[in-house]
């Protein structure tokens, strides 16, 4: 996905861009399961803009932190305001 908003402080996705995106993903059976984002300055958990637009609660949200030295990976649910913490299993 395209981020929207042109900038290396927020993101959003055009509405035409995820309909595409989702049909395509229907024609060939495919499900979405997770969502990626990375925070290149604050830690591996949601921000509150990250709660507040969070739209999916089936999908697993992955955080990636480059605030460190080393990448952190974070991984969670949202529904509603709660944020459940998830066990990450890396291949």
């Amino acid at each position: 996905m395209e981020n929207a908003d042109k900038s290396p402080f927020s993101f959003s996705m055009r509405e035409e861009q995820i309909r595409q995106v989702f049909a395509q993903m229907e024609q060939r059976g495919e499900r979405l399961v997770a969502i990626y984002h990375s925070h290149p300055a604050a830690p591996a958990y949601p921000s509150p803009y990250d709660i507040e637009h969070a739209c999916y609660p089936e999908t697993a949200y992955l955080v990636l932190s480059l605030a460190g030295q080393q990448p952190v990976l974070g991984c969670f649910r949202i529904h509603g305001k709660q944020v459940t913490p998830l066990r990450c299993i890396l291949y």
